[in-house]
């Protein structure tokens, strides 16, 4: 399912227009990519956790070579599905 899909199916189920159902959707998207980029976490219940986690840095080797190279730290995003979540999967 892409974005589109997501909207279609947004707006069918909420009786509301593709153009509003897109704002909705933009905006969800928008504050929680506000909250991660801030180092906060958000946790929307019964889906899951998107949280920030720092990777460290690591020496690596590359494919084919024995030449090790430096892996620098950086900054990810993560998400944890709930337990309801999880359930229903299984």
């Amino acid at each position: 399912m892409n974005k589109q899909d997501l909207v279609s199916v947004l707006a069918e189920k909420n009786g509301v227009s593709l153009r509003e159902a897109t704002a909705i959707l933009d905006s969800v998207f928008e504050v929680i990519e506000e909250a991660i980029v801030n180092g906060d976490s958000v946790k929307v219940s019964n889906f899951g956790v998107f949280s920030v986690k720092q990777r460290q840095g690591r020496q690596g080797v590359v494919p084919g070579t024995t030449d090790v190279i430096d892996i620098p730290s950086k900054t990810v995003v993560t998400f944890r599905p709930s337990k309801n979540l999880k359930a229903k999967l299984n």
